[in-house]
Parts: C-alpha cells; sequence; structure tokens
C-alpha cells in the first residue's frame, strides 16, 4: 500500500454535467413524438396506411431498390433504437418490399441478433 507524499496535490473532482446536458436525449425524444403526432405522421405507420400505398412503394422499390434499402433501412435503425411503436409496422414492411430473405438479414432482424448485421447467437 503507498501512500501518496503530502506535497503531491489532491485530483480534483470531476466536473459534473450541466443539467441541459443530462437531459436533452429526453427532451429530443419528447419534441419528436410532439411533432410526429402534431404532424399526423402516424396515419402513414398502419397496415392500413401499407395497404393503401401498395403499389407506390412498390415502384419506388422497383425504380431505385438500391437507394430504396438505404432509405429504409437507416429509418428503422433510428426508430428501433428510439423504441418507437411503429417500428413493428416497419417490420412488415421490409418484408413487403423485400422479401423475408432480405428483411431477415438486413435492419429487420438485427436488433434481435445483438444489433450487427451479422452477428449470431453464442449458443448457435
Amino acid at each position: 500500500m503507498s501512500e501518496r507524499p503530502m506535497s503531491e496535490p489532491v485530483p480534483d473532482a470531476p466536473e459534473k454535467t450541466p443539467v441541459f446536458r443530462r437531459l436533452a436525449p429526453i427532451l429530443l425524444i419528447a419534441v419528436g413524438l410532439v411533432l410526429f403526432f402534431a404532424f399526423d405522421l402516424h396515419r402513414y405507420f398502419s397496415l392500413d396506411a401499407l395497404k393503401t400505398h401498395r403499389q407506390q412503394l412498390l415502384d419506388i422499390y422497383a425504380a431505385n431498390p438500391a437507394l430504396t434499402m438505404a432509405v429504409f433501412f437507416s429509418v428503422y435503425a433510428g426508430l428501433v433504437a428510439l423504441s418507437f411503436p411503429g417500428a413493428s409496422v416497419l417490420t412488415l414492411l421490409a418484408g413487403f418490399l423485400f422479401g423475408t430473405w432480405v428483411a431477415r438479414r438486413g435492419g429487420a432482424g438485427a436488433g434481435a441478433r445483438g444489433g450487427g448485421g451479422g452477428s449470431r447467437c453464442p449458443t448457435g
């Protein structure tokens, strides 16, 4: 056990994080949810909306599949990270647009596998 000599200064305690910085993520999520419902965007995250816009979605995917996948999985990852309730409809949309193989290998199954696109369960 080594003791510190009396001449060494005592290290300063770490600075406390300002309250605003600690609350910023919660405020950001709250503002996002308020804006989401204020602009009636929740009506687009339903099975009825999926049925209504079916052909438009297929046309967009057929016109540019790579861009559609990139945008979709980016939005999906963000919404799942925020535990957004409409993410379950997005999972169905992924299977509908991209097929079940792509949906499972892409973002739709990443959360269930621990977040990594190619990660596997330790038990097999």
